[in-house]
């Protein structure tokens, strides 16, 4: 398992607690049953190096250095957020690549994003082998930075079980908005190109930095990367959005 903490590597002691600790002590600084254990394969050591992780009653934070056999008797206060930094759930440490990138002679040719429930086309264009995009609907600069996040589609987060047909977060049950279809074309033998299709389905946006994507036939379902999030809101919502008040003559 790769770790994607970037707290750990970094990890310094706030305050050095002990290196004789009684029994009492380690109770009370939550090392009878550590919160994290986090075995560690260090080049040139003969066993992996394991960090223990514990609590006390006011949720500060100790680390104790040592091996599988052997725990360590330096016991450091460290900050608390290398808990947030070592989440417990599964899905917090899934590879955040959703879909494998595509090769550099792979090409996305045609992009299209619709309305679910009505099949209204949002957007729309065709990306030839050389020149500009064919620009049928929408923001063409949007749907440059659309074509490019599907090239590597990646997750901040995914959300736990598998594909459903609504995303249920924050108490609320959220419907499919908006369906966004690339078709990848890959040059074959003889010059003809073999195309496939991706699809990837919408919420609506839940906040400035949160939107729900799903891939049916991957099973998954997830939090995109901040470009896409932007790009699919400039090209729903940009030929509503009203721009700055106008300016106000003294």
């Amino acid at each position: 398992m790769l770790f994607r903490s970037a707290q750990l590597p970094g990890l310094r002691a706030q305050k050095f607690q002990s290196d004789a600790p009684t029994s009492a002590d380690l109770e009370e600084w939550g090392f009878n049953r550590p919160v994290r254990e986090v075995s560690l394969t260090v080049a040139g050591a003969a066993a992996p190096v394991v960090l223990r992780l514990g609590t006390d009653i006011r949720r500060n934070v100790y680390a104790r250095l040592g091996t599988a056999a052997e725990p360590g008797s330096s016991i450091y206060a460290v900050g608390r957020e290398i808990l947030e930094e070592l989440p417990l759930a599964p899905a917090s440490w899934r590879n955040r690549a959703v879909t494998d990138p595509l090769p550099a002679n792979a090409r996305i040719s045609r992009l299209r994003l619709t309305e679910v429930a009505s099949g209204e086309v949002v957007a729309e264009a065709e990306f030839p082998p050389q020149g500009e995009p064919g620009i049928t609907r929408g923001d063409p600069a949007a749907l440059k930075a659309s074509a490019a996040a599907l090239r590597a589609l990646r997750a901040v987060r995914y959300l736990p079980g598998p594909f459903t047909s609504q995303v249920t977060a924050a108490g609320d049950d959220r419907p499919w908005r908006h369906q966004l279809q690339a078709t990848i074309a890959v040059p074959g033998e003889g010059g003809a190109e073999q195309t496939s299709t991706t699809t990837l389905l919408l919420t609506d946006r839940t906040g400035g930095s949160e939107q729900f994507a799903g891939i049916r036939e991957l099973d998954v379902i997830f939090v995109p990367e901040q470009p896409l999030i932007d790009a699919v809101w400039t090209l729903t919502h940009g030929p509503r959005d009203p721009g700055p008040p106008p300016e106000r003559k003294p």
